[in-house]
């Protein structure tokens, strides 16, 4: 294979990988279309086995609530800083209520973001069962 051939090939593979890689993000940062009659919860949930049952939980009483079911962003049970969880969560004034479906030391942290990004709405908590509160 000639150098020519060889150039020709890494911009082929660079131009392929390029276009898959911005078809995954772009999909990543599509944005929900939120109907503007109506109000939404969001979730803020830690990535741990039982946070399935407790997420249905929440989604429940959303719904009894009368909201429809928003976002749900998944976070590390390490994560301090909850403000690119937050911003995704709080994309639209549709959404009233964010659920912390996680650590009960989750939710100040979660409620500063909020305040940073000027969510209007409330924050719900719903603990996920082995959470520990530190100091007990």
């Amino acid at each position: 294979m000639s150098y020519c051939n060889y150039i020709k090939a890494f911009i082929l593979v660079t131009c392929v990988l390029t276009g898959i890689f911005s078809a995954c993000s772009s999909q990543a940062t599509q944005s929900t279309n939120f109907d503007p009659a109506k109000k939404y919860a969001a979730f803020a949930v830690v990535n741990l086995p039982a946070s399935t049952s407790i997420l249905d939980n929440a989604k429940q009483q959303s719904i009894a609530d009368g909201l429809e079911i928003g976002p749900i962003e998944y976070y590390s049970t390490q994560t301090k800083d909850f403000d690119p969880v937050v911003k995704k969560l709080t994309i639209s004034k549709q959404i009233t209520v964010i659920w912390v479906v996680g650590g009960l030391m989750d939710v100040p942290a979660i409620r500063k973001s909020t305040t940073k990004f000027g969510f209007a709405g409330n924050v719900r908590f719903m603990p996920v069962s082995g959470q520990t509160i530190p100091g007990q």
